[in-house]
């Protein structure tokens, strides 16, 4: 078969839904979004099918080395969550920038209607929009119980500079889990993206966006607020927010190679002072660990065991 785009695959695209620079950015990330943006305008995408029976679009892209990915692409979360899953034969294999590419190729076709085609388009994703906002309005809860459909999940990723003193940091990304195990590729998430009044995320649970709600009490800040930072946890608000996402099961030690962090059972502090070359220093030990363990600045304070990958009140 010709790897040509299809000229009229504009007419398949029918109910199709309204695609946007921001919707595509959003789902991939940046560099995969722009690859496949260079690949769509190279001609690299066809096959384009859409199935709007199933909401699923299908399609392949001609990759490096002249190599062709097929392309499955769910749309089914798109007007309820701004979602897109898009699974591709490529070793990345989720919204790649081969996926990127056909979204782009779609986002071409609908830009190539008439002015007034495009506004009644605009309309009726409009009207599609508030409808949906309106049913989730009325089931607050309906979308509680659909983890096992969710392709991508949120992750905590915590990390600790070797300053001294330095305050434990929390990186909040969305990955997708592998049919082999472990996770897939890193795509950050800003913490103002889970506390939507109107909706939130497929990818987010109740409990991801109570945290993020915390977390978007505490950090006020534009420097928060617009960008995907590392966020510090201490004092008493960091206690809170740390012992939550422990809770998820979905914490991790600095990547996600190793086993979740566990929350473990509270530890008694043992203060002794220690000599050490003909001077005095406070040492402090804990009642039923013996190394290998961290003080975190929180308040409580929390120790950090790293070989065992749990996490305690002090």
């Amino acid at each position: 078969m010709s790897d040509t785009a299809d000229p009229h695959a504009e007419q398949l695209l029918e109910n199709f839904p309204q695609l946007s620079h921001e919707n595509i950015s959003l789902n991939c990330d940046l560099r995969s979004a722009q690859r496949g943006k260079a690949y769509q305008q190279q001609g690299r995408v066809f096959d384009l099918q859409w199935k709007p029976d199933f909401q699923m679009l299908h399609a392949r892209v001609r990759g490096s080395a002249n190599n062709r990915y097929r392309q499955h692409i769910d749309m089914s979360g798109f007007i309820n969550y701004g979602d897109i899953d898009g699974e591709c034969s490529c070793p990345v294999s989720f919204n790649c920038k081969h996926v990127a590419a056909v979204l782009y190729q779609c986002l071409q076709y609908q830009q190539g209607h008439s002015a007034d085609a495009a506004a009644v388009d605009s309309l009726q994703a409009w009207q599609s929009t508030m409808l949906a906002l309106q049913q989730i309005n009325q089931q607050p809860g309906k979308d509680a119980d659909k983890q096992a459909q969710r392709n991508e999940q949120i992750i905590y990723l915590l990390s600790q500079s070797q300053h001294k003193d330095a305050p434990l940091l929390l990186n909040v990304q969305r990955r997708k889990p592998l049919k082999a195990g472990g996770w897939g590729k890193e795509n950050r998430v800003k913490i103002a993206n889970l506390t939507s009044v109107f909706q939130r995320p497929r990818y987010a649970t109740e409990a991801d966006q109570q945290i993020a709600t915390l977390m978007e009490r505490y950090y006020t800040g534009n420097y928060y607020q617009q960008d995907y930072h590392d966020y510090p946890l201490q004092g008493a608000e960091g206690a809170i927010v740390l012992k939550a996402l422990l809770k998820t099961g979905r914490g991790y030690w600095k990547n996600t190679e190793l086993q979740p962090l566990t929350l473990a059972a509270a530890q008694q502090a043992i203060f002794n002072w220690q000599q050490h070359e003909n001077k005095y220093r406070l040492a402090i030990e804990l009642e039923n660990i013996n190394d290998m363990w961290h003080c975190i600045n929180t308040a409580p304070p929390f120790y950090l065991h790293t070989d065992k990958l749990c996490m305690g009140e002090i």
